[in-house]
């Protein structure tokens, strides 16, 4: 559509554009957030047990430090 100026953000058809690909962005996102927790879920059961997503996590260990051999 060589008659429509792209960067008019006041054009309708730019801003009906917008629209479609902001709702097309949420339905997207919907979709991963729903993914995900089905797959979440799916791994807390494989487990055997429901656990919190933070207990996955291994405590974090002081860093040590560098040994050098000369």
């Amino acid at each position: 559509a060589h008659h429509i100026d792209r960067n008019d953000f006041l054009n309708v058809v730019v801003r009906e554009k917008k629209k479609f690909e902001n709702s097309l962005d949420d339905s997207v996102a919907g979709g991963l957030n729903a993914g995900t927790e089905v797959l979440m879920n799916q791994v807390c059961l494989s487990r055997g047990s429901r656990h919190e997503l933070t207990s996955t996590i291994p405590p974090r260990s002081p860093p040590s430090s560098p040994t050098f051999r000369i």
